[in-house]
């Protein structure tokens, strides 16, 4: 069997909260969804032609914000339910609760503000069937994901069956509680199956990924006295960067092309305020980083002070400069703080670090900003990592920094 559980994934079973690991959670939420908003159909009916089916549908930038919106809320239930309830069974009804009593009325408020000429009633909102549909979602994926944790020996394996388990079985009793509703179309159910188990797949897929990515193999433990914590740092910028970064690149590319309609703009327009907060979010943890990165080698002979490295970055033009002096100042630096120690620790590259600020600079040109902005931040990926790596290689033997 596993030898983590569900609060270890989420970050929150130790004295510290890991806060990147709701972040992780998020984003794999919110790829699952953006996988079924753009690649699902629609499907429309009528008393006289019955059911039809639209492939090939792209959800509006409402749907998005929904989306978002929910698993936001979902994430955030998560980390409180596991944090302060420490049996499983007790927690996953909790999460279902508090996301079923959050997230409704968040919808009601969007719905009103963005959809009112078309939402004449809001019942369908806070019915009982719509209650219970959405909370039995939550408890059957993590009852899934907990019992695969529990019962399987890879935690990868655990995750992808439990999740499409539970995805599975809750759309056999959506199925049937609609039918006794007298509102269950068994095609409908049978179309949209396979697009709600790859989205659940992906889910389980992305988690699973940034995980590795951050932790290594390591998943339920944490990582003890370092002098910066690489899985905080990587997780938090991958997903407070990452997540704005698809939004706005996805969601202006179906602007451009007229895919969302002129009604799609207001929708679309919070959406791009919310995700500018996370990006927001995403700027300060960096700043921090490199904060910290600076104060790791303060021996008397670095360029330039932790402080003056982040708040020169925000000079306006001046800091196309002294982005360089920041970053491939910081390998070459870090290189020699190596040397004049005599640590036998590997020396940074500053080929990458070089790479990194010409692709900034590319990303602020209108029209080739789109081409290089995802790859300018992958190699941003690479580079928090190899710093994080870097930093934390040194001895704490070794001249502290100076204070």
């Amino acid at each position: 069997m596993s030898t983590v559980g569900l609060a270890d994934l989420l970050g929150v079973s130790g004295k510290t909260i890991r806060w990147e690991r709701p972040f992780l959670f998020l984003a794999a939420l919110f790829v699952g969804d953006l996988f079924f908003l753009l690649v699902a159909p629609s499907v429309s009916h009528s008393d006289s032609s019955g059911y039809s089916y639209e492939f090939f549908h792209f959800a509006g930038s409402f749907d998005w914000l929904t989306a978002f919106v929910g698993d936001v809320i979902l994430g955030g239930v998560a980390l409180a339910a596991f944090r302060w309830i420490s049996k499983t069974w007790l927690a996953v009804p909790a999460a279902s609760i508090a996301y079923v009593v959050l997230e409704r009325p968040a919808l009601y408020v969007l719905y009103k503000l963005l959809r009112s000429e078309e939402f004449s009633s809001y019942e369908w909102l806070f019915a009982p069937q719509s209650f219970l549909l959405s909370m039995l979602w939550v408890i059957l994926i993590f009852t899934g994901i907990a019992l695969g944790l529990r019962w399987m020996r890879h935690t990868w394996l655990a995750l992808m069956t439990g999740a499409l388990a539970g995805t599975l079985l809750h759309r056999i009793l959506a199925f049937l509680i609609q039918q006794l509703s007298g509102r269950g179309e068994l095609m409908t159910s049978l179309f949209f199956l396979p697009f709600g188990l790859l989205s659940t797949a992906l889910l389980a897929l992305v988690f699973y990924g940034f995980l590795r990515l951050t932790s290594g193999s390591s998943l339920g433990q944490g990582e003890g006295k370092q002098r910066i914590s690489r899985g905080f740092f990587l997780g938090t910028i991958a997903v407070a960067d990452g997540l704005p970064l698809l939004i706005f690149e996805v969601g202006t590319l179906l602007l451009t092309l007229e895919v969302w309609e002129r009604r799609d703009a207001a929708p679309a327009l919070l959406l791009y305020l919310l995700a500018s907060l996370m990006a927001t979010y995403g700027m300060i943890v960096f700043s921090v980083l490199i904060y910290r990165m600076w104060a790791a080698i303060q021996d008397g002979h670095a360029r330039t002070t932790p402080g003056r490295a982040v708040g020169l970055l925000f000079v306006p033009f001046f800091n196309f400069y002294w982005g360089f002096q920041t970053f491939a100042g910081f390998a070459a630096d870090y290189n020699a703080y190596v040397e004049r120690h005599s640590l036998n620790v590997p020396r940074l590259a500053p080929g990458l670090f070089v790479a990194y600020m010409v692709l900034c600079l590319l990303s602020v040109v209108p029209v080739v900003m789109w081409g290089t902005a995802p790859i300018t931040f992958i190699v941003g990926l690479f580079m928090v990592s190899k710093i994080c790596r870097a930093v934390c290689a040194i001895p704490h033997a070794v001249v502290e920094p100076a204070r």
